[in-house]
């Protein structure tokens, strides 16, 4: 029996995965009269290729940010994280703004207006939707929920104004007085 000893080397470069290999053992010889031998054995090899871990993919809702832009429109504006970007990709966002109504815009615009029909205080949120490899994925955090108050300014009707009105009233009665009593003497 003959053994032979080889050692493999993979070129860092090759598309041979990370990690152990099976290759299988082909040997040929032809010496003298004994033919063709191909023992078909199988070998484990470890590559030795230096290969990255797949990172983890990380995909967060991470702010709400809520603008009053006059009367009673706001702008919601969402701020997310998706890495790594060649697995984790926005696919929508979903607000609600306590209203009973809720907008659905798609991943290349992380703000929606809107306006409220009447004063009072609504919570507005929205639900981030992410494509993480390949698996749709729905986040909603406390992070991307507040809540926005409207109320109207009431008139002034406070000691100013009926301050006001007695002294116009006393002048005019004073004035109306004092016609009063002049006609009366002549």
């Amino acid at each position: 029996n003959a053994f032979i000893r080889f050692k493999a080397t993979i070129a860092e470069n090759d598309t041979t995965k990370c990690g152990t290999t099976k290759f299988t053992n082909v040997a040929y010889a032809q010496p003298g009269t004994l033919g063709v031998v191909n023992d078909g054995t199988d070998v484990y090899l470890v590559t030795g290729k230096t290969c990255e871990e797949p990172k983890t993919p990380v995909f967060s809702c991470d702010a709400l940010t809520i603008d009053k832009i006059g009367g009673r429109k706001v702008r919601a504006t969402v701020s997310t994280t998706a890495n790594p970007s060649d697995r984790v990709k926005v696919q929508s966002y979903e607000y609600n703004f306590g209203d009973g109504a809720s907008s659905v815009l798609n991943s290349n615009n992380s703000s929606a207006e809107y306006t409220y029909s009447k004063d009072g205080t609504y919570k507005v949120s929205v639900k981030v939707s992410f494509m993480v490899d390949n698996v749709n994925q729905v986040v909603a955090s406390a992070s991307c929920s507040k809540t926005v108050t409207f109320t109207s300014n009431l008139p002034q009707t406070g000691a100013g104004s009926s301050l006001g009105l007695f002294l116009v009233a006393t002048v005019l009665g004073m004035f109306g007085y004092r016609a009063y009593a002049v006609r009366k003497e002549q």
